[in-house]
């Protein structure tokens, strides 16, 4: 598969332009608990699902299916984003948040944006990017542009914002079929 010399730019300036805080995402380790950052929970990968517990009472809260995402790791197709993290959201300061960043069918790349308490089995936020995403993390909102190609093949980016309402808001943004 040949890229072309626009594609490739694209790809460039994206990453040298939108990459996360270094650290930010990492691939999770299997069956390892990790803390969120501002609340007392853990959120534990557990082939093909991500649990999360209360550490007060042990307890699972939450379960999700990532069953169609896989994570990979290297420099190459994007996958330096790929990974799982807690984060802060704006008006949700005690909440626990979790995002997870992988590789979707033979090309794309999804974000979803997970809250235990509001949703215990389905992402409150999904992009879903037809080759590759990038993000930026800005005091408890996460920006997302995403690639869209169209018919002719030629690719667009579209910009998503989470939370885009207020704090019980729910937004889903997919890649049309």
């Amino acid at each position: 598969m040949e890229i072309s010399p626009h594609w490739a730019f694209v790809m460039i300036v994206a990453g040298l332009i939108v990459q996360p805080a270094p650290g930010c995402a990492k691939v999770p380790e299997i069956d390892r608990a990790m803390p969120f950052p501002n609340a007392p929970f853990t959120y534990r990968y557990e082939v093909p699902h991500v649990t999360v517990s209360s550490n007060s009472t042990g307890k699972q809260v939450a379960r999700y299916d990532l069953a169609d995402m896989h994570f990979c790791k290297g420099p190459d197709d994007n996958c330096v984003l790929d990974g799982m993290f807690g984060m802060v959201a704006a008006g949700l300061p005690n909440e626990p948040v979790l995002v997870a960043i992988a590789h979707v069918g033979a090309h794309g790349q999804r974000l979803s944006v997970f809250r235990p308490i509001a949703d215990a089995a389905r992402p409150v936020f999904e992009a879903t990017a037809d080759y590759a995403l990038s993000y930026q993390l800005h005091q408890g909102r996460l920006s997302v542009t995403v690639d869209r190609a169209d018919r002719n093949g030629a690719v667009k980016q579209e910009h998503l914002s989470w939370p885009a309402f207020a704090a019980g808001g729910t937004v889903r943004a997919n890649a049309p079929d």
